[in-house]
């Protein structure tokens, strides 16, 4: 971005591409789901359920379609730390805290990433100076974006 806006062609260039946004990566220990005696798939439907949200069904009352979701409230799933208040039955009916078979980590990396021709790519905005066709617009962007990335395939 920074050789783009050096460019007198061109007026701005943007992107809110970020790679250290905070990512979570839940760890499940399936040795310990198996000897506790809890089921792999209510392990992974309760974290779904809680840090996201799950499909119950749909309704209709009054001629109107109503959707039912199921998540846990904003208090409850602010913080990765809030999972040490999740609960998971076992075999015996025993709830079991969640943290009992799971562990997390804090790491980053980007928050969304497109893909174009089957590579990732983050998404940039630029404005030119001036009136002009659209194929002059796009060959100073082209010019910059292989000089400064040898390997990018525009």
């Amino acid at each position: 971005m920074a050789a783009a806006n050096k460019r007198p062609e061109i007026n701005r260039a943007i992107t809110f591409f970020n790679a250290r946004t905070p990512r979570y990566q839940l760890t499940v220990d399936r040795e310990k789901c198996k000897k506790m005696g809890v089921n792999l798939a209510e392990v992974f439907n309760t974290i779904q359920t809680y840090l996201g949200s799950t499909y119950i069904n749909d309704f209709t009352i009054y001629n109107r379609n109503f959707r039912v979701i199921a998540q846990a409230d904003t208090l409850y799933r602010n913080d990765i730390v809030d999972v040490d208040k999740y609960y998971v039955r076992n075999y015996r009916g025993t709830m079991l805290p969640l943290s009992s078979v799971m562990s997390y980590k804090v790491n980053e990396g980007a928050s969304m990433l497109s893909h174009y021709n089957l590579y990732a790519r983050p998404n940039s905005w630029a404005m030119q100076n001036g009136d002009t066709a659209r194929a002059r617009r796009c060959r100073p962007l082209e010019e910059t974006g292989t000089r400064c990335c040898p390997r990018l395939r525009l």
